[in-house]
C-alpha cells in the first residue's frame, strides 16, 4: 500500500451545532476521494471515529467497497485531534500517510500530486499542498483553513513519510486541539524538507460556528506556551518575541482589529451579524484578560500538560 488517508472524525458534536451533518460533510470528502486520479489499488482510507452505529460510521457504509475504508474505534480521553490522528496512522499500512479533515474536499490529483513529489525527491519527508476556500460563503461566523503560499503546514492538508512519523513518534498529544501539526512540522523540518506543492490542492469550505464557539478559541491560544516551552530557542527564532507578546499583541490586539476590518463591509450587508461579531471577539479579549496571572505563571513554569 503506497498512501494512507487518516481522517479523525470523531467530533460529531461539533459538526451537529454547525448545522451540517457529518454524513453531509463525509460524503463531499469520500467522493472526492473516489474521483481521484492516483488508482484506488494504490492508497487506503482510514477514517477514525467513535463508535459502530455513529454518524461516521453510516457515512462510510456507502463507500466502504469503492474506497476499501478501514475504520478504527477512538474514544477521546483528553488527546482531542492529536491523539485520533496518531490511532489513524498507527492503524495505516501505507508508506506514506496523508492527513486530511472531515470537512474537506479533495481536488482529483491530491494524492497523485503527492506520490510524484516524494518520488521525485528521495531526500523529503513529506509534502505540504495548497488549501482555499470558497471567499462567497466566509461570514464573521465561519470556520476555514487558507494556505495559499505554504508554510503552514495544516493537518487538513499535509503528508509524511510513515517512518518519519515513527521517528518523531507522531503528534504530541498535549496540543488537544490546535498547533498539534505546527508541532510536528517543526520537529520533522529539523530532520529534512517537507515541500510545498501546490498541485495537491484541498478545498475547505467555510464551516458555520456559533458565537460561543469563536468566543472559546481565546482558550485555544495558551498553546503558544505549550510551544515555547518545548523548544524556546526555536519559538524565539522563529517568533522573533515572547509568547505572551504572541497571545496579547498580536493574536489578542492585531487580530481583533484585522477582524474588524477584514468584515466591517457586514455593517452594510448585516448589522446584526457583525455587532454580534464585534461582541464576540470583545468576549475573547476579556477572557485573555481573565488569564493574564494564569498564563503568566505557565510562562514562568510551564503549562500543567509538560512538567514532570
Amino acid at each position: 500500500m503506497e498512501i494512507s488517508v487518516v481522517i479523525p472524525a470523531y467530533q460529531g458534536g461539533h459538526w451537529r451545532r454547525s448545522g451540517i451533518p457529518v454524513e453531509t460533510l463525509l460524503g463531499q470528502l469520500f467522493e472526492s476521494l473516489c474521483q481521484q486520479t492516483l488508482p484506488v489499488e494504490r492508497f487506503e482510507v482510514v477514517l477514525v471515529h467513535t463508535f459502530a452505529g455513529d454518524p461516521a460510521d453510516r457515512a462510510a457504509r456507502e463507500y466502504r467497497d469503492r474506497l476499501g475504508i478501514r475504520q478504527v474505534r477512538y474514544r477521546p480521553k483528553g488527546g482531542g485531534a492529536s491523539a485520533a490522528r496518531n490511532v489513524g496512522w498507527r492503524h495505516a499500512r501505507g508508506s506514506v500517510i496523508a492527513f486530511i479533515d472531515a470537512d474537506c474536499r479533495a481536488e482529483p490529483g491530491w494524492l497523485a500530486e503527492i506520490s510524484a513529489a516524494l518520488a521525485r525527491d528521495s531526500s523529503a519527508l513529506g509534502v505540504e499542498g495548497l488549501t482555499r476556500s470558497e471567499p462567497g460563503r466566509i461570514t464573521p461566523f465561519t470556520h476555514q483553513v487558507v494556505n495559499l503560499e505554504g508554510g503552514l503546514f495544516p493537518s487538513c492538508n499535509v503528508a509524511y513519510r510513515r517512518k518519519t512519523l515513527e521517528q518523531v513518534e507522531g503528534f504530541d498529544e498535549a496540543f488537544p486541539y490546535g498547533h498539534e501539526d505546527t508541532d510536528l512540522s517543526i520537529r520533522i523540518r529539523r530532520l529534512g524538507p517537507v515541500p510545498f506543492v501546490p498541485e495537491a490542492g484541498v478545498v475547505h469550505p467555510p464551516i458555520p460556528t456559533t458565537p460561543a464557539q469563536l468566543v472559546r478559541r481565546a482558550f485555544l491560544w495558551r498553546n503558544e506556551l505549550i510551544l515555547f516551552h518545548k523548544d524556546r530557542q526555536d519559538y524565539l527564532a522563529r517568533k522573533g518575541h515572547d509568547p505572551l507578546i504572541t497571545i496579547y499583541y498580536y493574536l489578542g490586539l492585531r487580530c481583533f482589529l484585522r477582524g474588524l476590518r477584514e468584515h466591517r463591509h457586514w455593517l452594510r450587508r448585516d448589522p446584526r451579524v457583525y455587532l454580534a461579531f464585534c461582541v464576540a471577539l470583545t468576549c475573547q479579549r476579556l477572557i485573555l484578560l481573565a488569564l493574564i496571572f494564569r498564563f503568566l505563571g505557565e510562562r514562568l513554569s510551564g503549562p500543567p500538560s509538560l512538567r514532570a
